[in-house]
């Protein structure tokens, strides 16, 4: 019996020892969840932030070109390559509205179809009308073919 008994408390302790590294492994690992889990939150903080600064250098960078894209000298020469490159997109947009068949609409800035005679967006006409004018037989006035000599030399 002794030896049961011996048995039983080694497998007793060995149950125990093993249950107790199972418990320590598991705070273990919940910590290590929860720092790393921190840890990405972080990670996302910086990257929304450095978005964010990102954003307003483009604001920023925008409203100095806004602001000097006229001058005569500029500072700085990334200002002509801009204008230019921004020249060369409005060209690339128009030949791109031929290429499909397409125009804006000037009242609220839609695509239409080149021929649209109303935008489908706000209903404003966008082709000018060509006014045929009826004029009665009274309106008429009949001009003499024949022009005096007098009307040339004067």
């Amino acid at each position: 019996m002794a030896f049961f008994e011996k048995f039983g408390e080694t497998f007793s302790s060995a149950v125990e020892d093993i249950s107790e590294t199972i418990a320590g492994a598991g705070k273990d690992m919940g910590q290590k969840a929860k720092d790393f889990s921190e840890i990405a939150k972080v990670a996302k903080d910086i990257r929304i932030k450095e978005n964010r600064v990102q954003k307003m250098y483009a604001q920023l960078g925008t409203k100095y070109y806004d602001m000097h894209k006229n001058d005569a000298e500029n500072e700085y020469e990334e200002i002509a390559s801009i204008t230019s490159a921004l020249e060369e997109i409005e060209q690339l947009k128009k030949d791109l509205k031929e290429l499909k068949g397409t125009k804006i609409c000037p009242a609220c800035g839609a695509e239409i179809g080149k021929d649209d005679a109303f935008c489908k967006v706000c209903g404003e006409k966008t082709v000018s009308e060509e006014v045929t004018e009826i004029v009665s037989a009274d309106e008429v006035e009949v001009v003499d073919s024949e022009v005096s000599e007098e009307a040339f030399e004067e």
